[in-house]
C-alpha cells in the first residue's frame, strides 16, 4: 500500500495543478520501479497499492529504487515528492485472505505516515480534518 504524503499541503499552497501532477508523477514513479515486478492500482485519490512477485530482498531493493525515484523527482521539480508505504507478504499469513494481508499492509503503511508527520514536523491537521490523510 502506498499513500502520498502531504498531498493537501501541496494543493493549498501550489494549486490542483501542482497537486494533480504529484498524483500523476509518483504513479510514474511506482509504475517505474515496480512494474517489473507486479501490478500497481491506483485506489482512491492519492492511494495505491502495488501486488508484487518477489521476495524480500528483490521488495527491498525495489523500494529503495521507489525512495530514489522520488527524490530525484523532488529534486528535479523543485517540490517535495514523498509516500508512506507498507508491505505484507503473503507467505507471511498463510491461508489468509488477500483482504486481511491488505489490512496488513495497509496498517504498516498509516503507522509509516504517522512517523513520517512526526519525523517531518508537520501538522496534517492544520491541511486536513481527516486523521488518515
Amino acid at each position: 500500500m502506498i499513500d502520498i504524503n502531504s498531498l493537501k499541503e501541496t494543493n493549498d499552497k501550489h494549486g490542483h495543478d501542482a497537486g494533480d501532477n504529484l498524483i500523476i508523477s509518483t504513479a510514474n514513479c511506482i509504475e517505474k520501479c515496480f512494474s517489473d515486478k507486479g501490478k500497481m492500482y491506483r485506489i482512491g485519490g492519492d492511494e495505491y497499492v502495488v501486488i508484487l512477485h518477489s521476495n524480500k530482498e528483490e521488495t527491498d531493493k525495489l523500494l529503495s529504487d521507489f525512495e530514489e525515484s522520488m527524490k530525484n523527482w523532488s529534486d528535479k521539480n523543485g517540490m517535495p515528492m514523498s509516500a508512506s508505504y507498507g508491505c505484507a507478504c503473503a507467505a507471511d499469513f498463510p491461508g489468509e485472505s488477500i483482504n486481511a494481508i491488505a489490512k496488513a499492509a495497509d496498517e504498516k503503511m498509516y503507522a509509516a505516515k504517522e512517523q513520517y508527520y512526526i519525523t517531518s514536523g508537520r501538522d496534517r491537521r492544520r491541511y486536513s480534518s481527516n486523521p488518515r490523510d
